[in-house]
C-alpha cells in the first residue's frame, strides 16, 4: 500500500465547497479499502503548498490584498490508488477543482518530536510507530 495526497484546489464560487465536495468523496471513500484517511481544508498564500506548482492561475483568489490557494487536502493509505484516484479526479473536476496527487511522507509529517517527546527519543523505529498511530487516530 502506498502511502499518497491529494490536494483539491478550487476556484471562488461563493458555495460552501469542501462540504460539497466531501460529500460525493464519501461515496468514493467507502468503496475504498483504506488503512487510513483525513482530510483538512487551507486557505493559504499561493504556492506556500508545494502541490501548488501546476495549479492554473485561474484558482487564485484575492484576499486580504494577496493571492491565496483554497484547497482541501487528502491523505490516504490504500490498497489500489490508482483506481482511487482516478474517482477523486473525476469527482473534483465535476466540481471545478484541481486535484494535485502526490506522494505523502507519513514519518516526516507524523512521526516528528510534536508527537513524541524529544528529538532524543524519537529514533526511527519509535517514528515510524508514533505516525502509523497518529495516522489511524486521525482516521
Amino acid at each position: 500500500m502506498a502511502d499518497r495526497q491529494v490536494s483539491i484546489y478550487l476556484k471562488s464560487n461563493g458555495q460552501d465547497w469542501p462540504t460539497t465536495v466531501l460529500g460525493e468523496l464519501a461515496a468514493t471513500i467507502s468503496g475504498a479499502s483504506f488503512n487510513w484517511c483525513w482530510a483538512t481544508k487551507y486557505i493559504l498564500p499561493w504556492q506556500s503548498d508545494p502541490t501548488s506548482d501546476g495549479v492554473p492561475e485561474d484558482f487564485k483568489i484575492r484576499a486580504d490584498g494577496a493571492d491565496h490557494g483554497a484547497f482541501m487536502k487528502l491523505r490516504y493509505r490504500v490498497a489500489d490508488p490508482t483506481s482511487f484516484e482516478a474517482s477523486v479526479q473525476q469527482v473534483s473536476t465535476s466540481h471545478g477543482c484541481h486535484p494535485v496527487f502526490a506522494d505523502y511522507a507519513l514519518v516526516a509529517d507524523l512521526g516528528t518530536d510534536r508527537f513524541i517527546a524529544t528529538e532524543q527519543q524519537a529514533t526511527p523505529a519509535r517514528s515510524q510507530q508514533r505516525a502509523e498511530q497518529i495516522a489511524k487516530f486521525l482516521h
